[in-house]
This record gives C-alpha cells, structure tokens and sequence, in this order.
C-alpha cells in the first residue's frame, strides 16, 4: 500500500491572475527554496509566495532567479520577505518530450532589473501584506 500525501508545493500562479496585465507588482510573503517537486522528478523548485494570492506561488526559473537576486540585491531569501517583486508575462517555448511538439505558452517572470524603477513606479502591488 502506498501513502497518501499532500504535495507541499503551491498551485502555480498563473498570468490570467494578474487580470490581464502584461506587468504587475507582487509583495513577497515567503520564499521556498530548492523544494523537492513530484518526488524529485523535475528536481528542485524555488518558489515565492506573494500576498494576496491565496495557496499560489511564482515558480523560479534560472533567468528569474537571477533577475530577483539581482534586483533584490542579494541571494538571501529571508530579505526578501514583504519586499516588492515586478513581473512580465512572456511567452515561452514548450517543446513535449515524448511528441516533440512546440507550443507558445504565457508565462510570468520576474522583470529584468534594468525594468524594475519604472514598474514599480507604473503598477501598485496586487497584494499586500495585511497590516
């Protein structure tokens, strides 16, 4: 018999939880770092857990960790708490390993940080940290 158990891991956000915008503002609730996903089978994950978006998380990809480090100036997760996080909505490229097909996918990112002034300045953060 197999146990039962509850992945750890947040549902994904997704761009249509930014209501149709193509750049946003996230406050950092909490940061997971290097989670095991799926019994390891895609390896590791980073994860930010913004405020306002109840049980959902930005998973990290390699480029968006480097733009938050960067931006956030500095590779500590715990700093990064209650700080403000721009992101865009790209399109990224999936190609299924078993079919070999491609699709175009919409896909949040963390903005890069040469954008980071003027979208934080355009955009009040979608959620906040209750006071």
């Amino acid at each position: 018999m197999t146990k039962i158990t509850r992945n750890p891991l947040p549902a994904p956000l997704r761009p249509e939880d930014l209501s149709g915008k193509m750049e946003a503002v996230l406050q950092v609730k909490d940061v997971l770092v290097d989670q095991p996903t799926d019994k390891n089978r895609r390896g590791k994950a980073t994860v930010v857990i913004p405020w306002g978006f109840e049980n959902k998380g930005l998973y990290l990809n390699a480029t968006s960790i480097d733009h938050a480090v960067t931006g956030m100036k500095s590779d500590e997760s715990d700093e990064w708490k209650d700080k403000l996080l721009p992101v865009v909505v790209v399109t990224s490229e999936y190609e299924d390993p078993q079919t070999h097909k491609k699709t175009m996918t919409p896909k949040i990112w963390v903005a890069e940080p040469a954008q980071w002034a003027r979208i934080l300045k355009a955009h009040k953060p979608l959620g906040v940290k209750p006071d």
